[in-house]
Formats: C-alpha cells, sequence, structure tokens
C-alpha cells in the first residue's frame, strides 16, 4: 500500500520533530524524557529521549539498510537529542507486516502508512485507540502548519476524514512546481550520441526507442539495449490518448479510461512496441532491484522514475564506471487527436 520515497524524506523529519514530545506521552515506555531546562523554554514540551519509529524504506533499501543512515535524520538526532530507532518491514512483505504489527498491539511511537487507504478507514483505527486524533495537537504544538492548513482548505480536506479527523502529518505541495516529481526519464548521453531531441509526442519517442534500439548507443557493439523498461508504464503513455487508466473528470462527465475506445489504440500500440523489441521484455518479472541492475549495466534507454530515488540516485552509482551517464526529464507526449492530428498542448 505504500511506496515510501525519497521525495517525503525532509518533510517527514519535519513532522517527526513536532511529533516527538506529544508522542512520547502516549507511547507507554518507562524511559521519561529530558525535564525543561535552561535548553527548554517554559510552556514547550521537551524532546523524549528515544522513539521507535516503523516505515517502509522503499526505493532507499537499494542504497542503505535504515534510515538511520541518513545524514538528515543523523542531523536531526545530534538537534533533538533523541534516539531514533527505525523498525522497516521486509520489501514486498509491508501490507503484511503492517497488519501483523497491529494485530499484535505492540506499536512503536511512529507508524509511517498510507492511513487513508487501512482497513476501515483512519476513523475506526482513532476509535481503536491505534492512532491519535491531531486536530488538537496540532492546535497547541504545530502553529505553521495549522496556518497552512487553515490557509489551504484544499491541502486540508485530504487529511481530514469525514468524521473531522486529521489522522496524519501530510506531506504538502502546496505549489504547482512541486506536483511533479517523477516521469519519463531519458539518457540524455544517448540521445546526444544519436543526435536526437528529447521527444515530446509519441511519433518522437517511437523514433527514439528504435534508435536505441538498433543504434548501438551504449557503445558496446551488442544489441543489448532495453529501450523503455516497462514499469509504471501508464504514467508515462496513456495520458497522450487523452485519457487515464481509472477513473477521469471530462466536463460534467466521470469516465473510466479502460473502457473508453481510446485505452484499445493505446493497448495496440503498447502491443506493437513490445512485439517490434521496444518494450523491456520482462515486464512481468522486474522489480526494483532488477531494475537498478539494467540500469547501472548501462543497458537502459528510458523509463519512468523518480526525481531523487531515480535520476538523482542512478547518477551517483553510475559516475565512476560511466562518466558520461546522463539522464534528463521528458515532457509527457503531446495528446493524439483520433483523427491522427497532434494536439501540442500539455
Amino acid at each position: 500500500m505504500q511506496q515510501l520515497l525519497w521525495r517525503r524524506t525532509i518533510l517527514t523529519l519535519l513532522s517527526l520533530v513536532m511529533l516527538t514530545g506529544m508522542l512520547a506521552a502516549c507511547s507507554g515506555k518507562t524511559e521519561q524524557a529530558a525535564e525543561p531546562g535552561a535548553d527548554t523554554p517554559a510552556g514547550e514540551v521537551p524532546y523524549p529521549a528515544s522513539l521507535t519509529y516503523w516505515a517502509p524504506i522503499g526505493n532507499a533499501g537499494t542504497v542503505m539498510k535504515s534510515f538511520s543512515e541518513m545524514g538528515a535524520y543523523q542531523e536531526l538526532e545530534k538537534r533533538t537529542g533523541t534516539k531514533v530507532t527505525f523498525q522497516h518491514p521486509p520489501a514486498g512483505q509491508e501490507a503484511d507486516q503492517f497488519n501483523l504489527m497491529l494485530a499484535s498491539g505492540k506499536l512503536p511511537d511512529v507508524i509511517e502508512y498510507t492511513w487513508g487507504g487501512v482497513a476501515k478507514g483512519p476513523d475506526q483505527a482513532i476509535k481503536e485507540k491505534r492512532i491519535l486524533r491531531l486536530n488538537e495537537l496540532i492546535d497547541q504544538h504545530a502553529p505553521n502548519l495549522k496556518a497552512v492548513l487553515e490557509a489551504r482548505p484544499d491541502l486540508k480536506k485530504p487529511v481530514t476524514t469525514d468524521e473531522g479527523n486529521i489522522y496524519v502529518f501530510p506531506f504538502l505541495r502546496p505549489d504547482e512546481e512541486l506536483l511533479t516529481f517523477m516521469g519519463p526519464t531519458i539518457r540524455k548521453d544517448w540521445l546526444d550520441k544519436l543526435g536526437l531531441p528529447v521527444p515530446a509526442t509519441i511519433e518522437e519517442w517511437e523514433k527514439m526507442l528504435v534508435a536505441f534500439r538498433d543504434g548501438d548507443p551504449n557503445g558496446n557493439g551488442k544489441k543489448d539495449e532495453i529501450p523503455f523498461l516497462l514499469r509504471d508504464i501508464n504514467v508515462a503513455f496513456v495520458g497522450a490518448f487523452g485519457i487515464t487508466d481509472g477513473f477521469y473528470r471530462e466536463g460534467d462527465e466521470i469516465r473510466y479510461g479502460p473502457i473508453q475506445p481510446e485505452y484499445k489504440d493505446y493497448l495496440t500500440m503498447l502491443n506493437r512496441w513490445y512485439k517490434e523489441g521496444l518494450l523491456d521484455k520482462d515486464y512481468a518479472t522486474t522489480d526494483g532491484k532488477l531494475q537498478d541492475a539494467k540500469m547501472t549495466s548501462n543497458v537502459l534507454g528510458s523509463l519512468v522514475t523518480y526525481n531523487g530515488s531515480g535520476v538523482g540516485r542512478y547518477t551517483n552509482l553510475m559516475k565512476g564506471s560511466h562518466p558520461e551517464f546522463e539522464l534528463v526529464g521528458a515532457p509527457y507526449p503531446a495528446k493524439i487527436l483520433r483523427q491522427g492530428r497532434h494536439d501540442r498542448r500539455h
């Protein structure tokens, strides 16, 4: 249910700072927080000596065993004096481990999870005293977050239940620029070698994929290039057909993408691309580790990935073995009209 992303790290840390004082009071631990002293102004809640923090490690698990290895968390520990012990479920077992943890009744101080989709919903989790209603705690201890939520009802609504409960410290994207954090990503050095621009239409994408297949862009004399990794492919191309792969709004009508005629056109294109060797043949078995292996072995030309855990991480991993390595984000392909014309508006 939850894929922890690098982009959430910093704001999660800020949330942790706000959460530490009030969570210590409800954790039931015998270890006491330090008494307010010279470093703790009167009326403020001191940081606890320790916290346990359960969270899926996600893509970060390919480069570290625990979030405790992250510089940002280490700096927070220095500033707060709070020792955080992270608990990470095994990759692929997050949902099962989450349910087992709830059933055991032995809960850590902080649980990072997609609570909106939890069984019976967050309201029931609050009634069962598994998590806290945060409304009053935010009012008392998080004035900055309170001010943002009051000023932006559109941000408050998604983290508030039908019963009026705020159940998470949210990750917010208040500006439009922050709404794009993943998308089609291409080997820029391969484009440069083949003299190709960053594609902006489906036709340009196909031309590029064919060139990646036939033009030996990795320069090893073999035809081992994988033009496009077939994971999260709907993110890249389905919008070019004027639909989504789920429910969406068209004027005053709610539609479902997979039953629209355009979806058949979309699948027909993917089928042809697959038969022509433009898509990764291992699409059914490729997980995060295999994706990493294909990228770091210099055979993968394009994929859908994230800013930090994709572009940033791969750039760092490849800088020693392939100094020419460069990734570039591509715009989502322009909309295809069913008559065959193109609407270049995005």
